[in-house]
């Protein structure tokens, strides 16, 4: 009676394995030429191996005698296991994951419970509740610490970055200021995302747009280059309150100091190294090795390749404005 169920479960499942592998042939034969090319590299792998399984399967199930059913049915158990793992173990790291954010939430960010409370009602985003919270106490809301939470908090901000660029602004109109906060930095990672709404709203209350970070000793305009969002819009807000155009930067030892121009041409950001030709920026720079930045121009001229920050329209004004 056992054989006789192996002898059936293992059909079943070669039955199951061949309509599997049925189907990614007809997925890869219609998608063929196109498509992600990591997803179609794991398609043909689950194919090879299911393809492997039933041949495998198939030969141990016609051997004439019980040790190949038996065989053929360890087989199966240890594939059933293995797709068994590859199923729940995403599933089971989304769920450590939810848990640890979760846990993380949890945990109090001011000790004070006042300035707790203020904290998580910024964080819910709700304009009513966050004035009610800010009529109630006035004085902890003008507190360096914690604007300079909330200035992070909005820019860290994915799911609800507009409602908590309002409830800073009702901040600023409280009369929190921008001098209160310990490091002068907090912009910077505005500058470099491209946040161009908050990062216009702490230019306003007093950020500067010639700050140089402490650490890597580089002028905000040269994080406004490589912002991964409106890099042009973000280079132009910066020199709208004031940014310097002729500071330089140590990107590398062998280049030696660069100006914001330079930099942007070897990031290949033609529409930025436009923004910064019509506010000043020097174009006839040379670093100390003795490359300019009219020597990359050159070489892009000659082997230019398109990317989303350096379309050759820009190219083009690029080099309408270098003549």
């Amino acid at each position: 009676m056992l054989y006789k169920i192996i002898t059936l479960f293992n059909w079943i499942a070669i039955a199951v394995i061949a309509v599997v592998a049925f189907l990614l042939i007809v997925e890869e034969l219609s998608h063929k030429g196109g498509g992600d090319a990591a997803v179609q590299g794991m398609g043909k792998g689950i194919l090879q191996l299911a393809i492997i399984a039933l041949i495998v399967l198939l030969v141990l199930n016609l051997i004439p005698n019980h040790y190949g059913k038996y065989a053929a049915f360890a087989i199966v158990v240890v594939l059933t296991i293995f797709v068994l793992v590859l199923l729940v173990t995403p599933r089971w790291r989304d769920y450590q994951r939810i848990k640890r954010h979760a846990m993380e939430a949890a945990k109090p960010i001011f000790e004070d419970k006042t300035t707790e409370a203020l904290a998580r009602t910024f964080l819910e985003g709700d304009l009513e509740k966050w004035r009610t919270m800010q009529e109630k106490f006035p004085d902890e809301v003008k507190k360096g610490e914690f604007l300079a939470f909330a200035i992070s908090e909005s820019d860290n901000s994915n799911d609800k970055p507009d409602k908590q660029l309002a409830c800073l602004q009702l901040l600023f109109d409280a009369g929190a200021k921008w001098d209160s906060v310990r490091t002068y930095e907090l912009h910077f990672p505005a500058a470099s995302s491209g946040k161009i709404a908050l990062l216009r709203l702490l230019l306003e209350k007093g950020a500067s747009a010639n700050d140089i970070h402490h650490s890597f000793e580089n002028h905000i305009l040269f994080e406004a280059l490589g912002a991964y969002k409106e890099p042009e819009a973000t280079v132009k807000l910066l020199l709208e309150f004031g940014a310097k155009t002729d500071v330089t930067a140590v990107m590398n030892n062998e280049e030696g100091p660069v100006s914001p121009l330079f930099n942007a041409a070897k990031r290949e950001r033609w529409g930025v190294c436009v923004v910064l030709l019509e506010h000043g920026a020097d174009p006839n720079f040379k670093t100390s090795s003795g490359v300019t930045f009219r020597d990359i121009i050159k070489e892009a001229d000659k082997n230019f390749t398109a990317n989303p920050y350096g379309k050759m329209e820009d190219f083009e004004r690029l080099k309408s404005l270098l003549k």
